[in-house]
């Protein structure tokens, strides 16, 4: 199940989209003033992620080559929780701007979400040492020190929370994250000390009281981890995670009446918390109750089992399409070709798996099975630039040019500058008797590929990467 995000997050959203219009462009893009820009970060801003997303796509149509539209994008459907598609606005804003340390901790940020720790990792690789961190403002190193938790990097996390320190000792939201680390440690004095910290700087502090209760109880202190566990409850009606702890609590203090009523409160939220079932079954049989106790322990079962299958599922399509590129690696296509084909056909939304395939059925002139699976690729998610490069592809081959045309005008939107695609381009007009556009496609094309080193570089752009989208596994 995935975690809630820490309370602080529409605080950040709000202070970027207040921000960050600020940022330059680079200097190929389109000038700061763009209204279209602007427009999408103010809906970003009100919460209308889809108008967002809309408007933002239509900037980048005019500006392909400036990264904001993408990092708003990005920041857009992250926030409306379509974590896959963000991760493709993120990449592309990184491409364009690779050195630029916000979108990297925000693209941190979403592969640690999606529990994809390796690229994750990757994206936070820039920072080095703390002189590369002074330079962020706050609220960036505040997301970056619970990305580098998240990722169980404590000794990383410690680090940027020490910048923070040094700016703000007494930060009630330093505190707190400090407390948080060194409750990873298990260095329950300290987690204390720091969520008493915080909590003194600012009594309005759910997050704080709630980690306070975690590391009283631990100590054994059930009826100071209650007090603190209430205090998280009512200054954050509702949450599941709060109310579960606080009715397990009750139940080692032999409360067995309270522990019911807090669990309750937590019912609907039980099917992304199973434990809540576990918990009110054990406090249902404590009251002799035994027909609710075993109906909810029997719901405890069946989510769980559920997880563990969706679960073991995602492990091996995740095991598949790694042998499957490995053997693609090694040169064993049939090999590589019939992994693939298990991983789409166990996982059908595993859009990598879908993109192998269609181009190794393009490559061997299958077109009819090659187009079985570009269908599911534009069903996916029908903006990815190698999508559409092969949806290309695939009409050219069909001498179907008219259908070819708008998918290859659609992959150049987002990569106007790579030759192999400006190439494509070339033969449809061509085709299509437009020679004046065929000549100038064919010059840019030229113009592009300069050397034999960047006409490889375009052409490992338009290969199906190996994590172009992140796969789509369930929340645990």
């Amino acid at each position: 199940m995935e975690k809630k995000l820490p309370f602080f997050w529409l605080a950040l959203v709000a202070m970027v989209c207040a921000s960050l219009p600020c940022r330059a462009a680079p200097q190929s893009a389109a000038p700061t003033e763009n209204v279209l820009l602007k427009q999408g970060i103010q809906l970003l801003s009100e919460g209308k992620y889809d108008q967002a997303v809309s408007v933002l796509s239509r900037c980048k149509q005019e500006s392909p080559l400036d990264p904001r539209p993408y990092f708003y994008a990005g920041m857009a459907l992250t926030q409306a929780g379509r974590l896959p598609p963000a991760a493709l606005e993120l990449q592309e804003a990184v491409r364009l701007a690779p050195k630029d340390p916000v979108y990297r901790i925000f693209q941190a940020n979403l592969y640690s979400r999606l529990r994809q720790k390796t690229p994750a990792l990757d994206a936070l690789s820039i920072f080095k040492g703390s002189d590369s961190l002074r330079q962020l403002p706050s609220s960036w190193l505040y997301m970056l020190a619970d990305v580098y938790l998240r990722l169980i990097q404590p000794d990383q996390s410690l680090q940027v929370l020490k910048v923070l320190q040094e700016r703000n000792p007494d930060a009630p939201r330093t505190n707190y994250e400090l407390g948080k680390v060194y409750a990873y440690w298990n260095e329950l004095d300290q987690t204390i000390r720091y969520c008493k910290k915080s909590i003194q700087e600012s009594p309005v502090n759910p997050s704080a009281y709630f980690e306070l209760g975690k590391a009283l109880y631990q100590k054994g202190d059930l009826p100071a981890a209650k007090q603190a566990f209430v205090h998280a409850v009512q200054q954050e009606k509702g949450e599941p995670e709060f109310l579960l702890k606080l009715g397990n609590t009750c139940l080692a203090m032999g409360e067995t009446a309270e522990a019911v009523r807090y669990l309750k409160q937590a019912l609907p939220s039980a099917a992304s918390y199973p434990e809540i079932y576990y918990a009110l079954a054990r406090a249902c049989k404590l009251q002799g109750d035994r027909e609710n106790g075993d109906a909810y322990m029997k719901k405890f079962q069946e989510l769980r089992a559920a997880q563990s299958e969706r679960t073991q599922k995602t492990f091996s399509v995740d095991r598949l399409v790694v042998r499957g590129q490995d053997a693609l690696d090694q040169g064993k296509t049939e090999e590589a070709r019939s992994l693939f084909e298990q991983a789409a056909k166990a996982d059908p939304d595993r859009w990598d798996a879908h993109g192998y395939l269609a181009e190794m059925y393009l490559d061997s002139g299958d077109l009819e099975s090659a187009y079985s699976h570009l269908a599911w690729m534009q069903k996916i998610y029908p903006q990815s630039v190698v999508g559409n490069y092969l949806m290309a592809r695939y009409w050219v081959l069909k001498k179907d040019y008219q259908q070819a045309l708008p998918y290859a005008l659609k992959a150049k939107t987002t990569m106007p500058d790579n030759s192999e695609l400006r190439t494509l381009l070339a033969t449809i007009y061509s085709h299509l008797g437009e020679n004046d556009k065929a000549r100038l496609e064919s010059k840019a094309a030229s113009r592009l590929a300069t050397d034999s080193a960047r006409a490889q570089e375009d052409a490992d752009q338009l290969k199906t990467p190996k994590q172009e989208l992140p796969s789509t596994r369930p929340p645990r």
